[in-house]
């Protein structure tokens, strides 16, 4: 297991720790983001933020879901009409970009799952029905276990490794000791194939209809399997990879024009794939290619 940091600047207390070979299939990265001394290093609360909102981080949507436990004060809220965040936290499939102005007293740790990743850690329940009440629900008792023990670590490197040895144990004490039932067992097999089959589709750039073809199902067979599995339609699935493409191929070639993206990722025109992209991202292409995140691939969406 290998640990790295975010690089400055700016320098965020954000830590990420490989997934062991057992939950590479599932796992993106675990994560802990902890700003309990940030007012030591950076001077007061109010000089660290601000320079946070002139360089805001993006965290953008990348198909994967996620969870988190927050043992530090409250997390500002989500969205309109929503509190703050208590201890438990699901991150499903964002739809658009987010962004993060941390404060400090924060500790938190999390998942970042691969699309289609979640479901066998919580007994194939369906990613549409999978929310933060479902969860403690559902698996509060296990969740909270896990939460005291992230709680007794000496430091966050301890604690990044209790996450990951939590999350390999659940894995493969669920399917060792039968708790998966065959149905469930079919569901996920159907699942994966209309996740690869959808990815297979959009890499081609092809149709949700040809990829019901393929596995001999109807469309709407295909649609539903691919919601319960990934938490989106296929058709928001290949929105989500096509803007996620674009911003690859930006970051490869900043200099690039809007025009050759858009023909290189297949857009009717350039107006088409500026509208797509601004309405994800927030920005349109060209300024995207002029700033840069500080955050790697797999925790863009950590905390959005």
């Amino acid at each position: 297991m290998s640990f790295r940091s975010v690089p400055p600047p700016p320098v965020l207390p954000l830590r990420f720790l490989s997934p062991p070979p057992v939950l590479r299939q599932q796992v993106q990265a675990i994560w802990c983001l902890d700003t309990r001394r940030a007012a030591m290093t950076a001077g007061t609360r109010d000089d660290w933020q601000g320079g946070w909102q002139e360089d805001r981080a993006f965290m953008h949507p990348d198909g994967g879901t996620g969870f988190l436990l927050n043992l530090g004060r409250p997390l500002p809220p989500r969205g309109p009409g929503e509190g703050p965040l208590g201890w438990l936290g699901w991150e499903g499939v964002q739809s658009v970009s987010g962004t993060l102005i941390p404060e400090t007293g924060w500790l938190s740790y999390g998942v970042r799952f691969h699309p289609g990743g979640a479901r066998r850690f919580w007994d194939g329940l369906p990613m549409l029905q999978t929310s933060t009440e479902a969860l403690e629900a559902l698996h509060g008792n296990p969740l909270r276990r896990l939460y005291q023990r992230l709680g007794e670590a000496q430091d966050t490197d301890t604690g990044l490794g209790y996450f990951a040895q939590w999350l390999a144990e659940r894995l493969t004490q669920r399917s060792a000791d039968g708790v998966v039932p065959r149905r469930q067992v079919t569901a996920e097999d159907a699942g994966r194939h209309a996740l690869a089959a959808v990815m297979a589709a959009v890499s081609k750039a092809g149709s949700v209809a040809e990829a019901a073809t393929q596995l001999h199902v109807s469309r709407r067979a295909l649609e539903r399997r691919f919601a319960d599995h990934v938490g989106v339609s296929p058709k928001q699935y290949a929105r989500i990879q096509r803007i996620a493409e674009a911003r690859a191929l930006l970051k490869r070639a900043p200099l690039a024009t809007q025009a050759e993206l858009a023909q290189q990722l297949g857009y009717f025109d350039e107006a088409h794939f500026i509208r797509d992209f601004r309405a994800m991202v927030g920005l349109t292409p060209g300024q995207y290619a002029r700033r840069r995140s500080p955050f790697p691939a797999a925790a863009r969406l950590a905390l959005a």
